[in-house]
Order: structure tokens, then C-alpha cells, then sequence
């Protein structure tokens, strides 16, 4: 195996919330927020570097949505604060 990779399953310890390696293996191959985990083939194997799960990591912290405060509500939720509202629930 070359230098500095890791196996996939090697890779679960870096992450913070300890995956199982089908998901890694999902997050290079399909990717999550349009973020995909970088890897290479090598012997039938596919293999990352720790860098790249960093890089991974942070690019997904990125371009996932940092809350919901933003978002626009839904016709039904402004149709049930209106009915809360009008009943003094707040």
C-alpha cells in the first residue's frame, strides 16, 4: 500500500461520529451536499488520506445548512400560528 493512504475502514476513527464503513464508502461514491469524498483505487482497494478526510469534513461543514432560522415557513405552519395566535398561544 503507498505511503500516507488508508483504507476506508482505517478511515473511521478520523471522523467525529465514528461511521461505518458502507457510509464512507456512500460518501465517496455518491457524496453528501454535492461533497465527495476523495479516494483512489489501488490493488482492488480503495484507499483516502487522513488530509483528504479533513478536507471532506470541512467542505461538507460548509455546504451543509448551518440552521433552519433562514428558511421561509411553509403556508400551513403560518396558518397554524395565525390559528395560535388568535387563541393567545404564543
Amino acid at each position: 500500500m503507498p505511503k500516507d493512504y488508508i483504507t476506508l475502514l482505517e478511515a473511521v476513527p478520523c471522523f467525529l461520529t465514528r461511521p461505518h464503513k458502507n457510509t464512507i464508502v456512500r460518501w465517496a461514491t455518491k457524496g453528501v451536499y454535492g461533497v465527495k469524498l476523495k479516494t483512489v483505487r489501488f490493488g482492488g482497494k480503495r484507499l483516502t488520506r487522513r488530509a483528504w478526510v479533513d478536507q471532506f469534513s470541512e467542505s461538507v461543514m460548509r455546504a451543509s445548512p448551518d440552521s433552519y432560522a433562514d428558511v421561509e415557513p411553509s403556508a400551513a405552519a403560518k396558518k397554524a400560528a395565525k390559528k395560535l395566535d388568535k387563541l393567545g398561544i404564543k
